[in-house]
């Protein structure tokens, strides 16, 4: 899936699976490795993105969403 992601203030363009979590496209296909992994259930809170404006546990949020 081809996807425009705008990532501090940049457009990015992406093609990863739909079903891929936020973070792994972060910090795999964007290079963003600021953004940590932990516990991978949304517990923690490591992995924690604004997208518009709300905090997110980005582990819990695949790109197709």
């Amino acid at each position: 899936m081809e996807k425009m992601l705008k990532v501090n203030g940049l457009l990015q363009r992406i093609d990863v699976d739909a079903h891929k979590p936020l973070l792994w496209v972060l910090r795999e296909d964007i290079g963003l490795n600021g953004t940590k992994y932990s516990c991978g259930i949304g517990v923690c809170g490591c992995c924690t993105v604004l997208v518009d404006g709300s905090a997110i546990h980005s582990c819990m949020v695949l790109l197709g969403r």
